[in-house]
């Protein structure tokens, strides 16, 4: 009797852990692991590129408050250029009618101070000239990196989209690769069942026949 209950443990145990149920529900649970593991890598990443991706916004909006402000100044020296150019055309005016009245010594005192005017006026030019210069490159190394920023920050943003997609393709195989391992899991407990079922039945059908080799041993007792 205990061997013949010791032998259908054994089968219920082999049924069990048969390799139909058993090596797909090792690989299962691997992958499961392996993209869970993938999954919390790639979120780390992205939240490194995120960072990545805010200090570019800022280095370029830096730059874009500095060009204003480059821009700003270069306005500003025009327009005072601009006036330095009126009162020079305003003073040539004012000697021209002198010398036309005969007033020679005013003339004299007035073509004095329009020389001093027009000698600072071409000095604040050249500086002015010089300093457009100067900002004019600054303005295009600014433009350059800005350029530079946007282009490194398009590629930044690609990858971040890559990534994203990379991570709901993770995700969905994650939940198909769930769906699986319940259905999976579903099946054994199935086959589990229709085990132990065709246990039972094999069990009565053991003890039926005992009770028939009992009876027939009883049988030729009485006869003998």
């Amino acid at each position: 009797m205990h061997n013949e209950k010791s032998s259908t443990i054994k089968r219920m145990i082999n049924r069990s852990f048969s390799p139909f149920f058993t090596y797909p529900l090792i690989i299962a649970c691997i992958f499961f692991g392996y993209t869970a593991f993938k999954a919390t890598k790639e979120g780390k990443l992205l939240r490194i590129q995120n960072v990545e991706l805010n200090n570019t916004a800022n280095e370029v909006n830096t730059m874009t408050e500095l060009y204003k402000k480059t821009s700003k100044e270069l306005s500003e020296s025009n327009k005072k250029i601009q006036g330095l150019h009126k009162e020079l055309g305003e003073a040539r005016t004012k000697l021209t009618e002198l010398s036309k009245s005969g007033d020679v010594k005013a003339g004299e005192e007035l073509k004095k101070n329009f020389e001093t005017l027009k000698a600072e006026f071409e000095k604040f030019k050249e500086n002015k000239q010089k300093e457009t210069v100067d900002k004019d490159k600054k303005l295009k190394e600014l433009e350059n990196a800005k350029s530079q920023k946007e282009k490194e920050t398009a590629e930044k943003d690609k990858k971040l989209k890559e990534i994203e997609d990379a991570k709901k393709k993770i995700e969905k195989e994650t939940v198909d690769k769930d769906n699986k391992l319940k259905e999976l899991e579903g099946v054994k407990s199935q086959k589990e069942k229709e085990t132990a079922e065709k246990d039972k039945k094999l069990k009565e059908l053991e003890e039926a026949k005992k009770k028939i080799e009992s009876e027939l041993a009883e049988a030729k007792k009485q006869k003998a």
